[in-house]
């Protein structure tokens, strides 16, 4: 009984020091991540109903919100991000909330106990840099790329935070690939035969949410395109940010990689 009591208490006492070595910034970056991001969610879709309910949103003002396939503008593809159904009665928006507060607190879990205790020459910034890609810059790719498929396979518009939400999930599953990498060198030294299977079995688990997005698309005619392309962005978002700490160098090579393909992917519809 005295163990476990022990046990405990040095548990969280271990939970305890790594919250004291994070900075006021963290915990404010955090707190905009948990509440105010889906409080903002929430109020901008209440904001647009009470206008078209009061008559003063118009249906311009209404399309500089929501992109649609024929006439797109560039608010509406950053925008349409950030603004979901009207039609559903808030399913849409409060079911991409939900999964958007899960992958956030499982990030924020593995970043302040696991990611920035345990690897090297990892800094708070290191998460920083992806938020401010995933938030400002991302939005036009992931539209553009919406764009494109729904030009091809037909429809008239997207919107939605879930192609955002998709690339948090692509970051989170590079943090899973940092934890099985620092498992992965004890279980060379003990069972070096495994690795090979190890490998194959993880590298395989990078295509299983793009299966669960073709599968969800399937059901419900989702956007496939901009879950896709979130999720991608997300995973490579991670790496490249690993390897910039690399080498001084590898900084400009990777900010030239991610600025020529949010460019073409955001840019690219234009010819469709």
């Amino acid at each position: 009984m005295c163990d476990n009591v022990l046990m405990t208490a040095e548990f969280f006492k271990n939970i305890l020091n790594q919250l004291q070595k994070r900075s006021k910034l963290w915990f404010i970056v955090w707190f905009i991540l948990i509440v105010f991001v889906p409080f903002f969610l929430i109020q901008i879709q209440a904001s647009i109903i009470n206008g078209i309910n009061t008559g003063i949103m118009s249906e311009p003002t209404l399309f500089s919100f929501y992109a649609n396939t024929t006439n797109p503008s560039i608010s509406s593809l950053y925008l349409t991000n950030y603004v979901h159904k009207l039609s559903d009665g808030g399913s849409h928006l409060f079911q991409n909330v939900a999964v958007y507060l899960i992958i956030i607190i499982l990030i924020f879990l593995s970043e302040t106990f696991f990611l920035l205790p345990n690897e090297s020459g990892r800094s708070e910034k290191d998460f920083y840099y992806p938020l401010l890609l995933f938030f400002f810059i991302l939005p036009f790719s992931i539209s553009g790329i919406s764009l494109i498929i729904f030009r091809i396979i037909g429809g008239t518009g997207f919107n939605g935070i879930s192609g955002i939400v998709a690339a948090f999930i692509g970051y989170f599953w590079f943090i899973l690939y940092n934890v099985y990498f620092s498992i992965r060198e004890d279980v060379i030294l003990k069972n070096p035969q495994m690795i090979r299977k190890m490998d194959v079995f993880f590298i395989g688990c990078f295509f299983i949410p793009i299966l669960i997005f073709v599968y969800i698309n399937l059901l419900s005619y989702d956007n496939l395109g901009g879950h896709t392309a979130g999720y991608v962005f997300g995973f490579f978002s991670g790496y490249g940010t690993y390897l910039t700490r690399k080498k001084k160098e590898d900084k400009i090579i990777i900010a030239l990689i991610f600025a020529i393909i949010i460019w073409i992917t955001s840019t690219f519809w234009i010819f469709f």
